[in-house]
């Protein structure tokens, strides 16, 4: 089982790892502007459970699984995470303000989407 989910998350990691650094940059920078200060960010989702979440949440939402054309560990969304404490309401609102407006992004070439 271990080699199936190494073959099928190894790809995931290198770009949540390449991406990482990037993310918590910009996610301080952003609290920073919004006067947030307390940011934490959560490590990299283990593998086991990549693969435990999307047979869970994802393995039926395509009919074309087996032949790996989709694999549901594609459908994983919080590889890079972090929980933003605000203060107040206010901060809070001025924050998924903000996030909305980063919501369709290109880097290198490769467009994609941030989901808040």
């Amino acid at each position: 089982l271990w080699p199936r989910i190494v073959a099928r998350t190894d790809q995931i990691y290198q770009m949540a790892e390449e991406m990482k650094p990037k993310f918590e940059g910009a996610m301080k920078v952003l609290c920073s502007r919004l006067r947030i200060k307390n940011v934490v960010f959560g490590g990299l989702k283990d593998p086991v459970r990549i693969h435990e979440k999307a047979l869970d949440k994802y393995l039926l939402d395509f009919d074309d699984w087996e032949k790996n054309c989709v694999i549901p560990e594609a459908c994983v969304l919080d590889m890079l995470r972090c929980r933003a404490v605000c203060p107040d309401g206010h901060s809070m609102l001025k924050l998924l303000e903000a996030l909305g407006e980063l919501i369709d992004k290109t880097i290198r070439g490769v467009s994609f989407l941030l989901i808040h």
